[in-house]
């Protein structure tokens, strides 16, 4: 498997990565994807099988930085549908951001959950903005200053009456 960094000169980097046990040699065609499946804030790692051939799906749990701390933005269409489409941006007070998008389809066999899900390592920020952009193009900025380790649904401006998340 690999996966891109930035170099410290700020171009993309390719590097390899071992991914031990969820190697898998013998499935008919697999897809795979990360789902908070137990709600501990920690990924697990999903993956299908099946193209030709009817076979269980297999998952793995994270057993590394079980301490580490997180957010999850769960977005809403104003019909109350996952808002697929959508992008959310954490602002972290070290000047930092990280984006997300609510993905209406991310890959063969697989889909990932619709959910915006920010690993923070062990950083604890003083200050956190999130920042969701509908498909519409309709915008709105959250203040999530000393909540980590949650997770916030946040609907559409349309059915919210001026309130921040709405739930």
């Amino acid at each position: 498997m690999h996966y891109v960094i930035n170099s410290p000169n700020g171009d993309p980097e390719i590097q390899t990565l071992d991914v031990g046990d969820a190697i898998e040699v013998n499935g008919h065609g697999t897809g795979g994807a990360v789902a908070d499946m137990d709600g501990d804030g920690q990924v697990e790692l999903l993956l299908s099988h099946g193209e030709s051939a009817s076979e269980p799906l297999t998952m793995y749990s994270v057993t590394e930085g079980n301490s580490n701390n997180y957010i999850r933005i769960f977005v809403k269409h104003k019909t109350g549908a996952p808002a697929r489409g959508s992008s959310v941006r954490l602002f972290l007070n070290d000047g930092s951001s990280q984006m997300r998008v609510i993905d209406a389809g991310s890959g063969y066999l697989c889909q990932m959950e619709p959910v915006a899900h920010f690993g923070l390592g062990s950083k604890v920020p003083s200050s956190m903005t999130i920042e969701v952009r509908w498909p519409d193009g309709v915008t709105r900025s959250f203040d999530v200053s000393n909540q980590i380790n949650k997770q916030f649904t946040v609907q559409h401006p349309s059915v919210c009456n001026g309130s921040n998340f709405c739930s």
